[in-house]
């Protein structure tokens, strides 16, 4: 990657955001979960789910207009050289959340976290990360 960002375009927090990514294994953790062709992407589903966590965690507007975001962003520096803009559009984060969504979004997350907690070192019963959900339909009568 780059040492330093490019004229006329933000940084901010991303960099160090990507380092903590990269520090937990969040790309290869999600590339290894979701079925996806190597061959037919320049960036995986892990990099484009990555972007779009960079862009919610830097107060940017979620997916719309996504393109002309990361255009005013150091996008090199992020993803590495050959890396643009146009290889970050809503569309290619539809398809990554496409897959996202095809490998289950809950066990996606669980593994992203328990990765987190053996490269942090945390102890499992400091912080719970359960990612189960509860769901009630109909009358209760004992409401």
């Amino acid at each position: 990657m780059d040492s330093l960002p490019r004229s006329g375009v933000v940084v901010g927090a991303a960099p160090v955001l990507r380092a903590l990514a990269d520090r937990i294994g969040l790309v290869p953790v999600i590339d290894q979960m979701v079925a996806w062709g190597r061959e037919r992407c320049r960036l995986s589903p892990g990099e484009r789910i990555l972007a779009l966590v960079l862009n919610l965690l830097t107060d940017r507007p979620p997916l719309y207009p996504v393109t002309d975001v990361f255009r005013l962003t150091d996008v090199p520096l992020l993803w590495g050289p050959g890396v643009t803009a146009e290889d970050l559009t809503d569309d290619a984060w539809g398809r990554a959340l496409d897959k996202l969504a095809a490998a289950g979004p809950a066990a996606v997350f669980s593994a992203v976290a328990a990765r987190a907690y053996v490269v942090e070192a945390i102890e499992r019963g400091e912080m719970p990360y359960d990612t189960t959900s509860r769901s009630l339909y109909g009358d209760d009568p004992t409401a």
